[in-house]
């Protein structure tokens, strides 16, 4: 799994069935110790209604994305599948 933050929804009028009903983030990696930006963007199924600014742990692994949204052949490359509500690092 991957700490990102969520960016913004992505709306699109012709998509593959699968995706009908379902939410499509924006989200980017974050360092977890400073939540800023570690790589470039990309694209996740929302399975636990985020929203933009949250931090979110991501799921980028196309057999566990595809358990996550209940469809074994489903063309889903990641998922959030967690909002994250605090980070507590021991040093």
């Amino acid at each position: 799994m991957i700490l990102c933050r969520v960016l913004g929804n992505v709306t699109s009028t012709v998509k593959h069935p699968e995706y009908s009903g379902k939410r499509i983030m924006l989200v980017q990696p974050v360092n977890p110790e400073t939540c800023e930006p570690l790589s470039k963007s990309f694209l996740s199924v929302d399975t636990v209604s985020s929203g933009p600014g949250e931090i979110v742990l991501v799921n980028k692994e196309g057999g566990s994305s595809r358990i996550a949204v209940r469809n074994e052949w489903a063309p889903v490359h990641s998922t959030i599948t967690a909002i994250v509500d605090s980070i507590d690092l021991k040093k």
